[in-house]
């Protein structure tokens, strides 16, 4: 558990959420992320691009251990700050994100994993 909580509080809000955004956008299906809770850490195969489900929340189907999850990214309780102050806004600063419910950081995009057949493809 003191492994998830460090990677959870690895950088400050601000450059977190700057890495969550990247990670979020730049995630295809068949990419690995790495993603911290304050009492897990997972590396989970995005099976789905994000979909939108409401105004400023999208969903991201993951897989870890056989199991489906959903990733969340959400308008986060302290995005009025940026409507007072948009001159300090930036992608992604007003965005929070869980997993299955339970707040989340993004720690790491792994590569997609090339299935067999692709090796020997045409």
């Amino acid at each position: 558990m003191n492994d998830a909580v460090e990677l959870f509080h690895a950088v400050g809000t601000d450059e977190g959420r700057r890495i969550d955004w990247a990670i979020w956008h730049a995630a295809q299906p068949g990419s690995r992320i790495v993603i911290a809770t304050l009492t897990e850490v997972v590396e989970a195969t995005v099976v789905e691009r994000p979909r939108v489900t409401k105004p400023e929340t999208a969903v991201m189907v993951v897989e870890h251990a056989g199991r489906r999850r959903e990733l969340k990214m959400y308008k986060s309780a302290s995005a009025g700050y940026w409507d007072r102050h948009p001159e300090e806004w930036f992608p992604g600063g007003d965005r929070d994100v869980s997993l299955d419910g339970v707040s989340a950081r993004l720690v790491e995009l792994r590569p997609r994993v090339v299935e067999q057949l692709d090796l020997f493809g045409g």
